[in-house]
């Protein structure tokens, strides 16, 4: 089970550094396109693999800049949605704002907050997604 525990720590690192480092770029492409989405790609592996470094160095910092990738990439999301009045795109990033602010301890109502988390994590990125094919 321990193999299990590190491997989520693993894949939600790398979706909170890479993966919202991407989303953030994908609202942050201009309307005629990106000029090479390769370096985008490249800089967001390195701003991944840095605060991995970082984090392994100094830990105490790890939840720090795991917020500050969250609340670019959901702040972006929620201004680009904004200016393009693409509500539910709006709603879907506000979705993960606030379950992320929950936390994944303990009950509301009775259900696990992690069920929370997981759930709404799965319908903000929806609503998001389905805004960034619009959007494109």
């Amino acid at each position: 089970m321990r193999k299990v525990a590190k491997a989520h720590d693993l894949l939600t690192f790398v979706s909170t550094t890479f993966g919202m480092a991407m989303l953030a770029l994908g609202y942050m492409v201009p309307p005629n396109g990106f000029p090479d989405l390769k370096i985008g790609v490249i800089a967001a592996a390195a701003a991944s693999a840095a605060t991995y470094f970082i984090c392994k160095q100094k830990p105490n910092l790890k939840d720090g800049l795991l917020l500050a990738f969250s609340l670019s990439a959901i702040g972006s999301a929620i201004f680009k949605c904004f200016l393009a009045q693409l509500w539910h795109g709006v709603a879907g990033a506000a979705l993960i704002a606030v379950v992320g602010s929950l936390g994944t301890t303990g009950k509301t109502q009775g259900i696990p907050k992690v069920d929370i988390f997981h759930y709404g994590l799965a319908a903000g990125v929806f609503l998001l997604t389905k805004a960034m094919a619009e959007i494109w």
